[in-house]
């Protein structure tokens, strides 16, 4: 079980992080629960000793109760797997945040981006816990839930408005929805080689730039990169 424990008492982004939260984890094939607290009671302080669930904290720096950078401290007393993220109206804290040695994970600033920041954040968090992060999705009233590890690209069909994933063993599935938002949702480790191509860079074994091909661990080869995105895939191969 994986643990989501917000301590905030703003109600707006008690919300706001229970949303972003909520949309990420239907990504990934793990139990949760989220658990909300606006100060510190006798159930978050078993929490806190219980180390054998897995945990991230999203902690709020300025509370009326206990502060966030002092219950963060006292986390750490007991608990050092477990990740913390802090947000803050405020960005002056985070000196303080990272000279603690709090082994925080990131530092959020409460502003019109922050669930983008949280979401990117949070993701992170469950790369660190090494979580199997799948791709769910409904596609003519099936649910599909498909590991993205095993996508090797999507590719845009030449007439309607749906896609092809390939995956690593051949399978071939359908899915609704623009290259645009597959690609907002898959995030940094798929790569958009051509207008209608996206491509799991994890799962690329050579580039051929002179012929325009790709070629993918299980040996299969596509011809979809085009020259504008030339560039930008080289640079990013590098990493």
């Amino acid at each position: 079980m994986l643990k989501f424990i917000i301590y905030e008492d703003d109600e707006e982004y008690v919300n706001g992080y229970t949303e972003v939260i909520n949309k990420m984890m239907m990504n990934y094939n793990y139990d949760y629960r989220i658990l909300k607290f606006s100060k510190v009671t006798k159930k978050l302080k078993d929490e806190i000793v219980n180390t054998s669930d897995e945990k991230i904290y999203i902690l709020d720096v300025e509370m009326p109760d206990v502060s966030g950078l002092e219950l963060a401290s006292r986390i750490r007393n007991k608990d050092w797997k477990s990740i913390i993220i802090f947000s803050t109206n405020y960005s002056q804290y985070k000196n303080d945040v990272f000279c603690m040695r709090l082994l925080a994970l990131n530092y959020i600033v409460k502003n019109y981006d922050y669930k983008n920041d949280l979401t990117e954040t949070l993701n992170d968090a469950l790369k660190v816990l090494g979580k199997n992060d799948l791709l769910i999705y409904t596609f003519n009233y099936v649910v599909y839930r498909i590991p993205i590890k095993d996508i090797i690209y999507i590719e845009k069909a030449a007439l309607g408005k749906k896609n092809y994933i390939v995956t690593i063993d051949g399978g071939e599935y359908e899915i609704a929805g623009s290259m645009n938002s597959l690609q907002e949702r898959l995030g940094d480790r798929f790569y958009r080689s051509h207008k209608s191509c996206l491509v799991n860079l994890d799962n690329i074994k050579s580039i051929n730039y002179s012929e325009n091909t790709i070629t993918f661990i299980n040996d299969e080869e596509i011809d979809m990169l085009s020259v504008r995105c030339k560039r930008g895939i080289k640079q990013v191969c590098k990493k």
